[in-house]
């Protein structure tokens, strides 16, 4: 399943400069029996970029609330720093697009792939919109403990500090709760390889603009 899935990635992909793959798709319930899901669902197989495979079960129905849990699922890989870059429809849609039938069926076999794209010198770029977040002040640069991060304006309910490595894996996540203005959060970094990394703080859907940072 985990190579297949791969293949799929790349032989769709194609070209595009990417880093690790992280892929779920819709499977059939009778295709995944181990899974433990019941006939009204499906099998969501998430496959991360460690090759690590875990299944969530999805209603068939949108009205079932399949779409809800199926966009939570999807939500929690885009919270840890990865995009959606492709969603390729199953059943027999074809090259129709689109993955709900008329009746708000899921089709079993829809793909979804994210990854951290590359930017043009060699680090991973962190998926923004249009309501991406100002940028923000850490220090020191280069560091090897401990780093400060602080903000020009305040950010209400949670927010979280991601590390991203050249490798597009996130090497640490720490939660920062509320954010207020002008406040310093220090961050142990200690534990993190030495190496090149993009931090940016997540709240909810936004993300602050990257910062580069060196860990000695």
């Amino acid at each position: 399943m985990k190579k297949l899935l791969f293949v799929l990635a790349f032989a769709f992909i194609g070209q595009q400069a990417f880093s690790q793959m992280y892929i779920a798709t819709l499977i059939d319930v009778a295709s995944f029996p181990s899974a433990g899901c019941s006939n009204a669902e499906q099998v969501l197989v998430k496959v991360n970029p460690s090759g690590v495979e875990t299944t969530a079960c999805i209603p068939n129905y949108v009205e079932d609330g399949g779409l809800i849990t199926l966009n939570q699922e999807l939500n929690s890989i885009i919270s840890g720093g990865y995009k959606l870059m492709q969603a390729l429809p199953g059943g027999n849609l074809g090259g129709q697009g689109g993955y709900i039938s008329s009746t708000g069926y899921l089709y079993s076999g829809t793909t979804f792939f994210f990854a951290i794209p590359w930017s043009a010198n060699g680090l991973e770029e962190v998926p923004v919109n249009s309501t991406t977040l100002k940028s923000f002040i850490l220090s020191p640069n280069p560091a090897n403990i401990f780093v400060d991060i602080s903000l020009d304006y305040s950010l209400k309910g949670e927010s979280e500090v991601v590390f991203i490595s050249e490798a597009g894996y996130i090497s640490h996540k720490e939660n920062l709760g509320e954010i207020l203005k002008n406040e310093k959060y220090n961050i142990d970094i200690s534990k993190i390889p030495a190496g090149k990394y993009l931090v940016t703080i997540v709240n909810r859907k936004t993300y602050t603009t990257p910062q580069k940072i060196i860990v000695l």
